[in-house]
């Protein structure tokens, strides 16, 4: 048996999205993890300590180097790969494209941060953004102001053939629906952390609790509201649960809301989709190429109307709504399930 050639793949931990890149790579490659968490300015100082004595270490052993974000991880490995002839790539996954200051949000907003990424970007072999909206998009649903434009070349002027777009990759076979849960209707759900509040239009799905007090709507990864808001009892926050209690959630729940003002991919939607949701999605990045026609999507950042849209949803039969959208779970199989990523991934780094 022919014996894999090392791979040195760096991230900021592991999360969900991450861990499906690390399996993909080790069908193919002795995979050297560097997955360390850059939380503060000391573990930036200290993990960059680490990291070029990691770099130096393998400089010779390594065939790829193989980075999730860029950002203060993927500077020296991208100098050190081009001083020492080793192809890198840098997965870009959504925050290192993006500078929207008024969320907060956006590392491309950081002065310091931002030159760190150009750095990177320009020192890597190739760039793989999971939609090519990371490249450059002009996002109106927000509203016409100075944060419209994103993507990495609405900042830098980067070469486009130095990008190959790869969708994320779900994995259908759990992702999945189930018929033995009932579906509740009229519920939705949305998954997001508490520092994505407003990012994912946490104040927009109060708004519709409040509405609509005949609705359910769940949040998954948030516990917590800004202390602005009053809680309506109708709005279930679930915190952090585990893959398969989310999954039990999406085949529960009747429709799902992605109301991003920014969204790199948008995994949970794909994953809900998966489950056989109806997709509410904003009309920003990818997420109207990822509904196409099976769900519905919000043009503008505005409460009134998808309002509108919800009244519409909550008063349509099943039989209606199965006339007026085709299966979600078709379409995100089709276009975003993990065999794809897998062999996409492959053939761009081999």
């Amino acid at each position: 048996m022919d014996e894999k050639s090392k791979l040195l793949f760096i991230s900021n931990g592991i999360p969900s999205f991450t861990k499906i890149d690390i399996d993909i790579l080790k069908s193919e490659f002795e995979v050297v993890l560097f997955s360390k968490l850059w939380t503060n300015s000391f573990s930036v100082i200290i993990n960059h300590i680490l990291l070029i004595i990691k770099l130096f270490t393998l400089r010779n052993k390594v065939s790829k180097i193989i980075i999730s974000f860029a950002s203060h991880w993927s500077y020296f490995p991208s100098i050190i790969g081009r001083l020492f002839n080793i192809p890198v790539a840098i997965i870009l996954h959504g925050t290192d494209c993006a500078s929207i200051p008024s969320l907060n949000y956006g590392d491309l907003r950081k002065p310091i941060l931002k030159r760190i990424i150009k750095s990177s970007i320009k020192n890597a072999s190739i760039l793989l953004p999971v939609s090519e909206t990371l490249i450059k998009i002009e996002n109106l649903y927000n509203g016409d102001n100075a944060e419209r434009n994103q993507g990495l070349n609405s900042f830098f002027k980067i070469d486009t053939l130095k990008f190959k777009t790869i969708y994320n990759g779900i994995d259908s076979n759990f992702w999945k629906p189930n018929s033995n849960i009932k579906i509740k209707k009229n519920s939705f759900i949305a998954v997001f952390s508490n520092q994505q509040f407003f990012l994912k239009g946490g104040d927009l799905i109060i708004g519709l609790a409040k509405e609509f007090p005949n609705c359910s709507f769940y949040i998954a990864g948030c516990d917590t509201i800004p202390n602005q808001y009053l809680k309506p009892n109708n709005l279930i926050l679930l915190g952090h649960i585990p893959k398969k209690k989310l999954l039990e959630y999406y085949n529960q729940s009747q429709f799902h809301l992605q109301l991003s003002v920014f969204e790199g991919f948008g995994c949970s939607l794909v994953e809900s989709m998966m489950c056989k949701c109806i997709p509410v999605g904003s009309k920003v990045n990818i997420i109207p190429y990822i509904i196409g026609d099976t769900g519905v999507v919000l043009d503008k950042r505005n409460q009134k109307e998808l309002n509108k849209i919800i009244l519409n949803l909550t008063t349509s039969s099943k039989n209606e709504l199965s006339v007026r959208f085709s299966d979600s779970r078709n379409r995100a199989k089709e276009n975003f399930d993990f065999e794809i990523r897998k062999k996409r991934l492959l053939n761009a780094i081999i």
